[in-house]
């Protein structure tokens, strides 16, 4: 175990897995209407400096939506470093093979990052029906980014199909539905299957929202065996506006009691098949 970012006071200690960071070069493909395009480089050395600086030992990196299914650059840094393991943007026709290349080279989910894209996957099609069965039987997971009205749709569609399911950045709530927030409830039914996990993570991503009340709703409804902590490192659009110190204080606030966090901990370790 490493040393807990909680406070002296409490003198326990508690795994941190970094569940969401990105990394990526100047000069990648974009998809076109990439609704990000990085104009500096992050790199594997980089991001594992701040691991190594924060007590940190593994990290997920999660695809970006502005490469689309160019999962080249991860699976390069996933084979030459056992601390990472990462999420993939697949084209829907992928074949048995190329999934299960990608699972063999530590990709351990699907990734739909669908906010602010025009288009949604219409996951009912026979050729998504038989990714999804791909992803479920390579014990993969999908990890979904959508706006609250969209996830309220998807969320059923998935839980159907039967794969484990990781939800992003707290569901990305709206505060004009408050507690009828679409997202949540879909969220909420989902966590019965035992299959659902939600990211605690990039609160600047929603405004006006109480995110420590939220995670608390969601720890409440789900215990700490379904939730996760990302840093969302480095930041993108909000760069230079916090820190990796920040966003560990951010989930000490969340979830107070260094116990819990150690089993949110530990479900990372998991879930990402370091353990």
């Amino acid at each position: 175990m490493m040393e807990s970012h909680a406070s002296e006071s409490e003198n326990q200690w508690a795994p941190i897995i970094d569940t969401h960071a990105h990394l990526y070069l100047e000069d990648m493909p974009m998809v076109k209407g990439a609704t990000f395009e990085p104009t500096y480089p992050f790199e594997a050395k980089d991001y594992l400096k701040i691991l190594d600086d924060e007590g940190v030992l593994f990290g997920v990196i999660t695809a970006p939506s502005f490469l689309g299914s160019y999962n080249d650059y991860t699976i390069s840094l996933l084979q030459s470093n056992r601390r990472l393991r990462g999420t993939a943007i697949v084209d829907p026709t992928i074949d048995y093979l190329g999934l299960r290349h990608l699972a063999d080279n530590g990709i351990v989910g699907v990734r739909y990052s669908l906010r602010r894209y025009p288009d949604i996957p219409d996951f009912s099609t026979p050729e998504y029906q038989r990714l999804l069965r791909r992803i479920r039987d390579l014990d993969l997971y999908v990890h979904i980014l959508a706006e609250t009205e969209r996830l309220a749709k998807l969320v059923p569609q998935l839980d159907k199909a039967g794969v484990k399911l990781v939800i992003d950045h707290f569901g990305v709530p709206e505060p004009r539905f408050a507690d009828a927030d679409p997202g949540k409830k879909a969220i909420t039914s989902a966590i019965q299957n035992g299959r659902t996990w939600i990211k605690l993570s990039a609160p600047y991503r929603t405004s006006g929202v109480d995110m420590k009340a939220l995670a608390q709703f969601y720890l409440r409804e789900a215990g700490p065996d379904r939730l996760l902590w990302g840093s969302d490192c480095p930041w993108s659009s909000y760069e230079g506006s916090f820190n990796f110190k920040d966003t560990i204080r951010w989930f000490e606030e969340w979830i107070p009691d260094c116990n819990v966090r150690n089993k949110i901990g530990i479900t990372g370790l998991y879930l990402n098949r370091f353990m």
